[in-house]
């Protein structure tokens, strides 16, 4: 669709998933908590030695208490504690919540990643633009120094490699940004980075902590009041 309306466009890179079959971590999480038939009523997280205990009010059809956390309440608090985890730990949570609801947390073939081939393909119509957005998606202020430069530096690296040429563009996981951060982006070279703070770029604005315009799986009357007519 953006080819046909040669609408311009840039793809940000976790060069780290390239090429893999296991999906992102957040896909697989939506699948066990939002589209599982039933959901069990309670769950307990056990995390970086902090145990906390969940009541899921919104279980199925038909099975649905007066207390607890809606489905998307859930998604999303369970979310914000696996974000903070490292890889290992993060996919034995997955693991976990899949026994918990009785799902099979294996990838589809729908979940796997762009191919190394198809990231170049992409590229090649000349509208597309790829950018860097780190080796494996880490929330990068929790990271030591050595390990935010090694993840921009080396996903940096990977797409030029891929594309042929410069990469100059960044967008930092999550939107989590720091100072520290921010620093190790324009150290390693990058012309501009990515936030998800909401807001239109103006002409003077922080070239590395740029704001988008969010957007959601709107109507078309929507999207032109909440992006066309935006700000």
């Amino acid at each position: 669709m953006l080819e046909k309306q040669e609408c311009p466009a840039t793809v940000f890179l976790t060069t780290g998933l390239l090429g893999g079959d296991k999906g992102l971590w957040w896909d697989v999480l939506a699948r066990i908590l939002l589209e599982t038939a039933v959901l069990p009523e309670h769950l307990a997280l056990d995390i970086a030695g902090r145990r906390q205990e969940l009541q899921v009010a919104d279980r199925g059809p038909e099975r649905v208490t007066s207390q607890g956390l809606s489905r998307s309440d859930l998604h999303s608090s369970v979310w914000q504690e696996l974000r903070q985890l490292d890889v290992s730990s993060r996919e034995l949570q997955i693991e976990r919540l899949a026994t918990w609801a009785g799902v099979d947390s294996r990838p589809r073939p729908i979940d796997r990643s762009l191919t190394s081939d198809e990231v170049r393909q992409l590229s090649l119509p000349g509208f597309i633009d790829i950018g860097a957005h780190t080796v494996s998606h880490p929330s990068l202020p929790m990271l030591s120094e050595d390990d935010k430069r090694r993840e921009i530096v080396e996903s940096r690296r990977a797409c030029e490699d891929l594309v042929g040429g410069p990469v100059t563009g960044f967008a930092y996981p999550f939107g989590d940004v720091d100072g520290a951060s921010v620093r190790a982006v324009r150290d390693a070279g990058l012309r501009f980075a990515c936030t998800t703070l909401p807001g239109t770029a103006i002409a003077g604005g922080d070239l590395l902590r740029l704001p988008r315009v969010p957007t959601a799986n709107w109507g078309s009357a929507d999207f032109r009041r909440e992006v066309l007519q935006f700000g």
